[in-house]
């Protein structure tokens, strides 16, 4: 493999540099020697207007400005001197405290965002990030990196890479990305790089759509941590799964948080046993962890039959999704058997659960299964406010 420009300076600054490069290059009169890249800057604005419905791109362009780091916005492209881009980019890392809003105030008080001179506000990840809830709810429009590689890899941006040894770098080092967040279709857990762990717990969450996750550093070395289906099982305790993927393992945990410190053994032997005995019910093979915690958050067992692999070792995700489904109706399970009989109103009994989980693929009649137990169906827990290990 050659090497590549963008392997040795893998930053957000040096990929802040290229697209100013290529967007500057949209300007008529500093573009017009290169016309591939101006044709590539060109196609850059005309896909960042149209994340905007609410914006038209101009007819014509008459100037293009581009700065960086004005008042810490990334990039600040003012095309027209009517059309100001807030444009910010990521490598991975997210967005934090009040940044994005206070970009939008930033170019307001220069007098964006009044009649007829328009804002639109981007938000460009070539990383993997979990959820983009916040960044939407900011007003903020998101530019993938697909939606970045559709453009480099497009007529207009294939040109360019023909004729610039930056822009074919830089396409280059996006696709190898991409394609090593889709290995883990393809190869053993034990050759998965961090993308592809982020890419499995990004397809998981496509069948889970409320869990988040996250990277968790710890003395063992860090791990991702994928963690849904929170539940309030007792006063100031929650009950949640989690799916821990590390370098040296990949697992499915059920997860305790509490508050009460004074009743963490107690509480602990609890769920473990309740767990245990009830996981059989959904055909889960629930166990001891290999060791029991003791902070606020610990684990209460673990399942011996994930993940599941095929015969060349890979995640058959579909049938990882569906014992997923099952340990999160064991939790429904276990807070149900366990709750007092005045507090009981109807939730299904654990084998009908188990074949509501089943029927997603057989499309078994469950109107003919009357078999019914009287217990309450537990609060549910945001998932976003769990603290995890």
């Amino acid at each position: 493999m050659q090497p590549n420009l963008f392997d040795f300076a893998p930053s957000e600054l040096s990929q802040d540099a290229f697209l100013c490069w290529a967007l500057a290059h949209a300007d008529p009169e500093r573009g017009k020697d290169r016309s591939e890249i101006q044709a590539l800057g060109h196609a850059f604005l005309s896909a960042i207007f149209a994340k905007d419905d609410t914006a038209s791109p101009p007819p014509q362009i008459r100037s293009v400005k581009v700065r960086r780091q004005v008042q810490s916005i990334d990039i600040l492209v003012e095309v027209n001197e009517s059309i100001a881009i807030v444009l910010e980019d990521k490598v991975g890392t997210t967005e934090h405290s009040d940044q994005l809003a206070r970009y939008r105030k930033v170019v307001a008080k220069r007098g964006y965002g009044e009649e007829g001179k328009r804002i639109i506000l981007i938000y460009l990840q070539t990383g993997n990030q979990c959820t983009y809830k916040q960044v939407r709810d900011a007003g903020y429009h998101v530019f993938s990196r697909l939606d970045l590689l559709a453009l480099l890899e497009g007529p207009v941006g294939s040109f360019a890479q023909d004729r610039s040894d930056i822009v074919l770098d830089f396409t280059r080092r996006l696709r190898r990305i991409e394609a090593e967040v889709q290995s883990y279709k393809e190869l053993a857990y034990k050759d998965w790089t961090a993308n592809a762990r982020m890419g499995f717990l990004m397809a998981l969450q496509q069948a889970f759509p409320s869990a988040r996750w996250r990277y968790v550093a710890n003395k063992g070395g860090g791990l991702f941590a994928f963690f849904w289906g929170g539940k309030k099982a007792e006063e100031d305790v929650k009950l949640y799964l989690q799916v821990e993927a590390s370098t040296a393992r990949l697992g499915l945990c059920v997860k305790l948080d509490t508050t009460r410190k004074e009743d963490l053994k107690v509480l602990r032997k609890k769920w473990h046993k309740v767990i245990l005995a009830l996981a059989p019910s959904l055909e889960l093979e629930a166990t001891r962890p290999s060791k029991f915690g003791s902070g606020k958050t610990m684990t209460v067992a673990t399942f011996r039959d994930f993940p599941i692999l095929d015969a060349q070792g890979r995640v058959d995700v579909p049938m990882i999704c569906d014992l997923m489904g099952r340990a999160e109706n064991l939790l429904d399970v276990c807070l149900a058997h366990t709750v007092r009989p005045r507090e009981a109103t109807e939730l299904p009994c654990p084998r009908l659960r188990l074949l509501e989980i089943r029927s997603r693929r057989s499309k078994v009649d469950l109107s003919m299964i009357g078999q019914r137990a009287c217990y309450r169906h537990p609060p549910i827990v945001d998932n976003s406010a769990l603290e995890i290990e």
